[in-house]
């Protein structure tokens, strides 16, 4: 007869492992309920503010929603941090030990389900997608760690041009994809190639034109002037919806996505430089050169180029404008990810086509609709990325894991992990040398 092996387990109590800065499973529910309210508060206030603004909001929002909105999803992100540390002691009370999955992963999918049924239901479905898109990361990066997979060389870039075929075959496509995600797309490649657009001037280039024709008088601006003339009165096909030649489509394209990449890039860079280093102007300089501007800048001006130019040249090829032109041209475009490589941003969009894909299923009946499928995505994607912080905080994404140590005050870097390397996950490799200082009266642990 088989024999079966227990599951392996640790006998420590939830102060020796988890809240080790205090013995009183109370006191750290709140300490950590305290640091969340405050720093939950600074960000969805910058965040909301910032939102509001780029939306240009009107004045009944600032005095009506905008506070509100606020405080509600600083108590969602609050709740979410407080309770993980009250699940993690109430789990330890039901199993008497900590248990791989009761460790970490039951304790976050009960706090993210109790959390997220507080935030509004139209933030569910965003803060899913987020979290999901991480949790993939996260199992690509425990993956790579124990050899399950090898890294394929520019894997993200392959999959950002498979995912941009498939969108932008549906952006070419009548009724393919909603007005928001649409949208999105036509920011990036322009409303010309959009299936639903009509091929009526840009208003732009009619404004641009018309500049150019008041500013005639000097010679050199006249020379300038006949080269864009030129370069405007190019041939294009008569199945193409831009205003000018094609030549000029491309370029103009180019151009304006280069100046766009250039200062967002520039911007994340320049303005915390600016509240840190606002005495050196050496450091801003930088933020403003910065090889980075340069490549982001590249990327989106020949992603949009790219398929500007593939478009136009299938019209003349196939003599067709169809989505099939958009799915050849999406995966060339794809490959202007080689200036700046993103696997964050590759895995994004790649969630973001599956819940495309999964609503148009819903659509045509060849999918079944789930009921509260952002709760549940988001209860179990949450509970795999505190499962990763506290097991192998390594896997985790960088900038999650800051965000983590933020939200709770540096306690989740408090957790003694070299007591959990029993379960084989390394969890003691970003600080193997770290161990709490125990109260006597309630530890009589000691640093091995």
């Amino acid at each position: 007869m088989a024999a079966y092996s227990r599951p392996v387990s640790v006998p420590y109590s939830c102060y020796e492992i988890g809240h080790t800065w205090t013995p009183y499973c109370g006191h750290a529910v709140k300490d950590i309920a305290k640091v969340g309210f405050k720093e939950s508060l600074k960000i969805y206030t910058s965040l909301y503010l910032l939102a509001a603004i780029l939306r240009k909001r009107g004045k009944k929002y600032y005095l009506k929603k905008l506070i509100p909105e606020i405080i509600q999803s600083t108590i969602f992100l609050t709740t979410n941090a407080f309770s993980f540390v009250a699940f993690f002691c109430f789990w330890r009370y039901v199993c008497r030990k900590f248990y791989l999955l009761s460790t970490a992963y039951l304790p976050a999918a009960s706090a993210a389900f109790v959390s997220i049924n507080l935030e509004r239901k139209s933030r569910r479905g965003l803060l899913a997608l987020y979290v999901a898109n991480l949790a993939i990361e996260t199992f690509y990066r425990m993956a790579l760690s124990r050899n399950y997979l090898r890294p394929l060389k520019y894997g993200e870039v392959l999959m950002f041009s498979i995912v941009s075929a498939v969108f932008l075959y549906l952006y070419r496509t009548k009724g393919g994809l909603s007005s928001s995600v649409a949208s999105g797309i036509r920011f990036f490649v322009g409303p010309e190639e959009h299936a639903d657009s009509s091929g009526d001037n840009d208003p732009a280039e009619e404004l641009d034109q018309s500049s150019t024709q008041r500013l005639s008088t000097n010679k050199y601006v006249n020379i300038i002037n006949q080269f864009q003339q030129n370069i405007r009165q190019g041939s294009k096909h008569q199945l193409c919806k831009h205003s000018f030649g094609c030549f000029h489509y491309v370029i103009k394209g180019f151009i304006h996505m280069f100046g766009i990449g250039y200062s967002l890039q520039m911007a994340i860079k320049l303005l915390p430089a600016l509240f840190h280093n606002f005495l050196q102007p050496n450091i801003l300089v930088k933020s403003v050169i910065h090889s980075d501007n340069f490549s982001f800048g590249a990327f989106l001006a020949s992603f949009c180029a790219a398929f500007r130019s593939i478009n136009c040249a299938l019209r003349w090829i196939r003599k067709k404008d169809s989505g099939f032109n958009g799915l050849i041209a999406g995966f060339v475009a794809g490959w202007s990810m080689l200036w700046y490589k993103s696997t964050t941003v590759a895995l994004y969009l790649s969630s973001k086509l599956i819940e495309v894909l999964y609503f148009k299923g819903i659509e045509i009946n060849m999918l079944p609709h789930i009921p509260s499928a952002d709760k549940i995505l988001y209860m179990l994607s949450t509970a795999v990325l505190f499962h990763a912080a506290i097991f192998e905080p390594q896997s985790i994404r960088p900038a999650y894991w800051k965000f983590l140590l933020r939200i709770t005050g540096n306690k989740f870097k408090t957790v003694n992990r070299r007591l959990l390397d029993i379960f084989q996950t390394k969890a003691s490799l970003m600080d193997p040398e770290y161990w709490p200082k125990y109260d006597p009266a309630f530890s009589d642990l000691v640093k091995p």
